[in-house]
């Protein structure tokens, strides 16, 4: 079984991007912090942030969730399901629009996220205990102008006709 290796004439230095090293910073914090709402609890990460979102706002539809998580529509609609089932959250038929569904926290879901948040902000402190209040500042700010670039360049794709 002699397999032969492939040379790739110009790799990239995946290591030392931008985007692996924020991925990997996420994937760490969500690892190192998911304990709790996974194993009491059974929330996934994108059920932790929808419930801590709709805490925040106090109603969102999930195109709203969509929009403001950035993540495809079929992830909130997984999500929502499972909230729901859980009597984590409650939907109700917006009174403008029929089609539209409000979400809401119901009084398990508060519960919930008045158990955990204070855990995953002094979590998130712990992770960025390293940086001074500046440089925590400064990241927030830098990530926020990613985070617009990022809506707007995906804007301008979703604007464009589909090869193929």
């Amino acid at each position: 079984m002699n397999q032969k290796i492939i040379d790739i004439d110009h790799p990239v230095l995946l290591e030392d991007t931008v985007f692996f090293r924020m991925a990997v910073a996420v994937n760490l914090n969500v690892s190192s912090g998911q304990r709790d709402y996974t194993n009491k609890y059974g929330l996934k990460i994108t059920d932790w942030r929808v419930l801590m979102l709709l805490a925040e706002h106090k109603m969102m539809s999930p195109t709203e969730l969509s929009d403001v998580l950035a993540v495809d529509k079929m992830t909130i609609t997984r999500s929502v399901k499972r909230l729901l089932k859980g009597k984590v959250i409650k939907a109700s038929r917006s009174s403008e629009d029929y089609r539209k569904l409000n979400l809401t926290v119901e009084r398990k879901g508060a519960e919930i996220y008045n158990e955990l948040a204070p855990k995953s902000f002094e979590h998130q402190s712990t992770l960025l205990s390293d940086l001074s209040p500046a440089e925590q500042l400064m990241l927030k700010e830098l990530l926020a102008k990613v985070m617009a670039r990022g809506r707007i360049m995906l804007s301008q794709a979703a604007d464009q006709p589909s090869s193929g």
